[in-house]
């Protein structure tokens, strides 16, 4: 006789360890399929931004103007200026525009607002443009996952797979002197942030 199905309530013991079991499996599985897709995406962002530029620095964070702070997902160095990239993944349908507050994401799941990217974009543009005097700074909020809009996408925004045609920019092009001497300059400032901690950040080339 088996000593385990023998055992009073043994048949509600081995459903129980069955479901549990099962449950830590599919948690597992989950957990590794979404470890995969983000990885992916990951790599589809360092090839593309690869393609615009042979320099940029991921998660800087540097003053707003007023006090504060901002973040900015990743600033490129280009042949053009400096672009400052906004990196947004969404999923299913979007309804915006350049100038509406609130942006909308349809899914399966439902109906969901979020805020307009491109405000806070330009937000960043400005700070990175008091911190790089005479370099031009262009902005761009990139689509990375499925979602895109029903209708025409509004005016400074891409997909990750189109952001270089939109731009008509690829690495490659001669970075003006001027450009590249601002460039190092305002790596230096990001590694010494102050007492307040307002300017800091990573120059962490193209590595997620």
């Amino acid at each position: 006789m088996n000593l385990l199905t023998g055992l009073p309530g043994a048949p509600s013991v081995l459903r129980l360890a069955w479901v549990a079991g099962l449950a830590v499996g599919l948690g597992v599985l989950a957990g590794g399929l979404v470890w995969r897709a983000r990885t992916a995406e990951r790599r589809r962002i360092r090839r593309t931004v690869r393609r615009l530029s042979q320099e940029g620095l991921r998660d800087v964070v540097i003053p707003d103007g007023i006090g504060g702070v901002l973040q900015v997902d990743r600033l490129l160095l280009t042949h053009r200026g400096v672009l400052a990239l906004d990196l947004r993944h969404y999923e299913g349908t979007l309804f915006g525009a350049e100038r509406i507050d609130y942006w909308t994401q349809i899914t399966k799941g439902g109906s969901y607002r979020f805020p307009n990217p491109l405000y806070e974009n330009r937000l960043r543009v400005q700070a990175v443009r008091a911190l790089l005097p005479g370099v031009p700074v262009q902005g761009r909020v990139v689509f990375t996952g499925e979602g895109w809009f029903a209708n025409e996408p509004p005016a400074g925004v891409s997909r990750l797979e189109t952001l270089a045609r939109d731009l008509d920019l690829a690495a490659g092009g001669e970075v003006a002197p001027v450009c590249r001497a601002a460039w190092e300059t305002f790596k230096q400032g990001l590694h010494a942030t102050d007492d307040r901690g307002v300017c800091g950040g990573r120059h962490a080339g193209f590595t997620p």
